[in-house]
């Protein structure tokens, strides 16, 4: 009597294991299927989204002046009905500054539901180069934005004297390359500094064919010779009351070479 019990109770305890164990399995398949027809849900809401709703409707350019809008949207060659998120924002920032040389920089910003922003900010020339009679308008950073024939592109920009064997690379676009690698950041320090001194609108140009023998030309009528960059706002200092000294004295502007290449002394050689 007592092993029957015993069996029957064995039975009951197997049984309810596998109830439970039963009971386990759906509670694991129910799980297993609602998060498969919750994922199912996000991927046709996600779907539905990316082909359905979101699709570009509205493209708006902000901050062009030299550019047209036109030109811009041109350079953005992302069609009307595209998907918001049918392009990466910043390869095509790369793109539109690449394919416009006037273009700085540029932000896209996605406004949903339908609209994308262009923000643009533009360079402006401020020097020029002449190579082999061929004239190019530079940035205070020495990009190239466009090759000119008008005289009237020109006006009140500054020159930079460099002769073609100097100059490893001018394509429009990119950054003026020079042979010595260093030349272009001279020039752009240089520059830098005829700002912060005031002369922008008193010197007419920079030589730095020889990195080492800087020239500019001030007031029109001074072929001013600076040595290295070393001490260049100093130097630019000592320029001008050089030559503002020199003006005092003689009135009409008298031309002829001034040396300050040696900080501590300057030297005005009469033509």
């Amino acid at each position: 009597m007592q092993s029957e019990n015993q069996g029957r109770y064995k039975r009951r305890a197997l049984d309810l294991d596998e109830i439970k164990q039963r009971q386990q399995s759906k509670r694991v398949r129910r799980r297993v299927f609602y998060v498969a027809l919750f994922s199912a849900l996000v991927l046709v809401s996600t779907a539905v989204c990316f082909f359905v709703l979101f699709k570009i409707k509205t493209v708006t350019v902000e901050g062009v002046t030299r550019y047209s809008e036109d030109e811009i949207l041109a350079a953005f060659d992302v069609a009307d009905g595209s998907n918001l998120y049918s392009f990466d924002a910043d390869n095509m920032e790369k793109k539109l500054v690449s394919a416009l040389p006037y273009i700085n920089s540029v932000i896209i910003e996605r406004d949903l539901p339908s609209t994308v922003v262009i923000h643009v900010e533009e360079k402006d020339p401020c020097m020029y180069v002449e190579l082999n009679e061929e004239k190019y308008l530079l940035t205070d950073d020495m990009h190239i934005l466009e090759y000119t024939a008008s005289a009237d592109k020109l006006y009140g920009l500054l020159r930079i004297s460099m002769e073609p064997k100097t100059v490893r690379r001018c394509i429009v676009g990119e950054k003026l390359a020079f042979m010595d690698i260093r030349t272009g950041d001279i020039i752009a320090q240089a520059y830098s500094e005829i700002i912060k001194a005031g002369l922008l609108s008193r010197v007419e140009y920079i030589d730095a064919n020889n990195r080492f023998g800087i020239y500019i030309g001030l007031d029109d009528c001074y072929e001013v010779y600076m040595g290295d960059i070393y001490e260049f706002d100093t130097k630019l200092s000592f320029a001008k009351g050089i030559a503002d000294k020199l003006h005092s004295l003689g009135g009409a502007k008298e031309k002829g070479k001034i040396d300050v290449s040696e900080i501590n002394k300057g030297i005005f050689t009469p033509e």
